[in-house]
């Protein structure tokens, strides 16, 4: 979508990107890339504990000596992130799992939320949106609170929200696209749901966006795996020594190369 003054002018810029599918996408316009160099996490996140004890006395215990199955999905709310998909799913886990307790940050966007909760009548749920956008260490408190995350986007130029789950432990579920299969190891550090087709999605006469579609059912399975608690701790332990290799103060480093 660029022009030629455009692409004349990139060829004074030094690009990097944060995933192979970022690159790929550059040069397929014909954009230079010179490195692919991924975001970083803080391997000892800080997180608010004011605000992780609120969130505690706000979402339910497990009833006796039930595991906990509190899931979350930190997303923008468009179109490819399928938070539709997710709700019907979960209207499912809602009925199967006792202590199951789904918790999306979002905003307002494509999927009306609040109409789709009461339309499948999801009572163990909360919306955050009353609370507008979270500081860091607020949405921090967010994924601590979890025990798994769960983000159907079916495509991503990196996916860093599932690095910030790595970053306090908990595996997560995404769709096998890109470039959640750069970050996620499938039946490792968490689960990639299988691709059943791919649609291009073109604005004004020209591609713009490859959805990676999935079937809700593959979600509802992947949801059931991470709420099984022994299951969900082999993946924990996966993700504790995978997450040392995303250290933020390695990988930013290699930016100094380029600031000669």
């Amino acid at each position: 979508m660029l022009d030629c003054m455009s692409i004349e002018i990139s060829d004074k810029i030094t690009f990097i990107t944060p995933s192979l599918y970022a690159k790929q996408c550059l040069e397929s316009v014909g954009i230079k890339c010179k490195d692919v160099i991924p975001h970083g996490i803080d391997l000892h996140p800080k997180y608010d504990e004011q605000f992780s004890s609120r969130l505690t006395q706000l979402v339910p215990s497990p009833v006796k000596a039930q595991p906990s199955n509190r899931m979350l999905c930190v997303s923008g709310n468009v179109q490819r992130k399928a938070l539709d998909k997710l709700l019907v799913a979960y209207k499912t886990i809602q009925k199967l799992v006792k202590d199951s307790f789904l918790v999306l940050h979002s905003g307002l966007g494509d999927t009306n939320i609040v109409a789709l909760q009461t339309a499948l009548d999801l009572k163990r749920f909360w919306f955050t949106n009353m609370w507008g956008l979270l500081d860091k260490y607020k949405l921090a408190s967010l994924f601590k609170f979890c025990d798994f995350y769960v983000q159907p986007s079916m495509v991503e130029g990196f996916g860093l929200t599932y690095l910030e789950a790595f970053a306090f432990d908990k595996p997560v579920i995404g769709v096998n696209c890109p470039a959640t299969n750069e970050v996620v190891k499938d039946g490792y550090t968490g689960i990639l749901l299988p691709v059943t087709r791919i649609e291009d999605i073109v604005w004004h006469q020209r591609h713009a966006l490859r959805l990676h579609h999935f079937d809700i059912d593959s979600l509802i399975d992947a949801m059931l795996v991470m709420t099984d608690e022994q299951a969900r701790l082999k993946f924990q332990i996966n993700v504790k020594k995978e997450k040392r290799r995303w250290d933020l103060n390695e990988i930013y480093s290699r930016f100094l190369k380029y600031l000669d």
